[in-house]
C-alpha cells in the first residue's frame, strides 16, 4: 500500500455565485459582464461559460482588470456541441481591449483562482454579416447601382471590355497593316517607275 493521499476542497454557494456555471444567448446581439456588482470585485473560484449559439460572432471585451493568473478564454465553437478551438486568452497582461471572431459561434470561460481578485470585465457581441466580414463599409462591398457592388462591377465591367479593348486593337492594326503595306506598293512603283524613265533616257542618249 501507499501513503494515500489528501483532499482540500471549499463548499461554494450556488446562490451567492456571481456568474451561473453556464449562460446561453437567444440573440445575435447582446452584452454581458464578469457578474460582478459595479465598483466591485470578482470572485475567487469561479468556474464559468458563456454561449452565444450563432455562427459570424464577434466580440469585443473592454475595461479588462483580471488579477494574476485569473483567466479568461475564448473559444471558436459552442460548449457541448462538438470541437471547440481555442482563439485566445485574456489575463492581467492584457491590453484594456481585445476582439475576436467566431465563425462556429462563441463560447466564453471565465476562471479565477483563490488568491485575489480585481475590478472585471465586460464584453459586447454582434452577428456579422457577410459584407461586415468582407470588410465592413469599403468600397469593394458598397452599391453601386441596382444592387450591384463595386466589386461586381468590375469583374462585369473587365469581362465586357476587354475583348472589346482587344478587338479595336485587332482592328486598328489591321488598318495600320493595310496602309503599310499600300505605302510599300506605292514606294516600289514610284521606284520602278523611276529606274524605267532613267532606262528611257539613257537608251535616248545612246541612240543620239
Amino acid at each position: 500500500t501507499g501513503s494515500g493521499f489528501q483532499i482540500e476542497f471549499t463548499a461554494i454557494n450556488r446562490s451567492t455565485l456571481q456568474c451561473l456555471p453556464i449562460t446561453t444567448f437567444s440573440e445575435k446581439e447582446g452584452s454581458f459582464t464578469d457578474g460582478s456588482p459595479s465598483k466591485s470585485n470578482y470572485q475567487n473560484n469561479l468556474n464559468c461559460f458563456w454561449v452565444i449559439p450563432f455562427k459570424h460572432i464577434l466580440i469585443l471585451f473592454k475595461d479588462i482588470h483580471l488579477s494574476d493568473k485569473d483567466e479568461i478564454h475564448v473559444y471558436d465553437g459552442i460548449l457541448g456541441s462538438g470541437v471547440l478551438f481555442k482563439l485566445g486568452s485574456l489575463n492581467s497582461k492584457t491590453s484594456s481591449s481585445e476582439k475576436f471572431r467566431g465563425k462556429n459561434g462563441i463560447t466564453v470561460q471565465f476562471v479565477t483562482n483563490s488568491q485575489g481578485t480585481a475590478g472585471g470585465w465586460s464584453a459586447a457581441f454582434k452577428f456579422e454579416d457577410k459584407k461586415s466580414r468582407q470588410g465592413g463599409s469599403s468600397i469593394w462591398n458598397d452599391e453601386l447601382f441596382w444592387g450591384i457592388d463595386f466589386k461586381t462591377f468590375t469583374i462585369i465591367f473587365s469581362i465586357i471590355f476587354f475583348p472589346t479593348l482587344i478587338y479595336i486593337f485587332y482592328r486598328f492594326s489591321k488598318k495600320y497593316e493595310s496602309e503599310f503595306e499600300s505605302k510599300e506598293i506605292e514606294l516600289a512603283e514610284t521606284s520602278q517607275q523611276k529606274r524605267q524613265s532613267n532606262n528611257n533616257s539613257n537608251n535616248n542618249n545612246n541612240n543620239n
